[in-house]
């Protein structure tokens, strides 16, 4: 097999390989068998039909049957030869495939960028590190009981930092209502309906009441409650 590799630009190579006619030969061969096993045509039996009318009736599924089992092999053989590891799938271009001829394509690849080394053995780097302030801890306690919270229930209207959750339909006049369950937000974080502008406390009457809060032993003295409803 031959193979040729030319570098046209950057990280991109150029590969012109070449199979032999014996190759090619055999894989046609091995085509023609794959075909007729599955040919049919009236008068014969499915996988007996003569291999003169195979080549006559079913040409072009003999040659994409080469041409996926052939080309994809010779390409890994060139790749090896050419002791190339391309990182992109091959642009394969000029491809030639006849019966009883040689197989040529060129590929075109990119590769890894060859990387040199500057000097770095020796190199100092200074440390500084940054004191860890009581506001700096406090807000990590804070933020790893916030993690660790535990949410109940409870009957009352939703205050800020409670977990609401909701199921809604939003109506606009000219478009389809669109609704959503389970919806849920923080309430000091979203202050306004889901896909609207319009404040909760202008939501419509509640129709369902579903919503959790942390635990005061776990995240401090917290209580929340949810509103639903349909705004129209």
């Amino acid at each position: 097999m031959k193979v040729a590799v030319e570098a046209i630009e950057g990280c991109k190579r150029r590969l012109a390989v070449e199979a032999p006619v014996d190759v090619v030969k055999q894989e046609w061969e091995r085509a023609y068998g794959r075909v007729q096993k599955q040919a049919r045509l009236p008068g014969f039996r499915k996988g007996h039909v003569p291999r003169s009318l195979v080549k006559v009736h079913f040409s072009d599924d003999v040659r994409r049957e080469v041409a996926e089992h052939l080309i994809p092999d010779v390409y890994r053989q060139a790749l090896s030869e050419a002791k190339l590891d391309p990182v992109n799938e091959p642009d394969l271009q000029e491809v030639r495939l006849e019966e009883g001829a040689p197989l040529s394509f060129v590929a075109v690849v990119e590769v890894k960028p060859a990387i040199a080394l500057a000097e770095y053995k020796g190199v100092e780097v200074e440390h500084a590190p940054t004191p860890v302030t009581a506001d700096d801890l406090s807000t990590a306690l804070d933020h790893m009981r916030e993690q660790q919270a535990q949410f109940h229930a409870v009957e009352r209207p939703a205050a800020s930092g409670d977990l609401v959750v909701v199921d809604y339909t939003l109506i606009i006049d000219g478009h389809d209502p669109s609704s959503q369950t389970s919806y849920e937000f923080r309430s000091a974080r979203a202050t306004s309906c889901p896909r609207s502008t319009t404040p909760w406390s202008a939501c419509a009457r509640a129709r369902s009441v579903r919503s959790h809060c942390a635990s005061p032993t776990t995240i401090g003295a917290k209580t929340c409650a949810a509103a639903a409803g349909t705004r129209r």
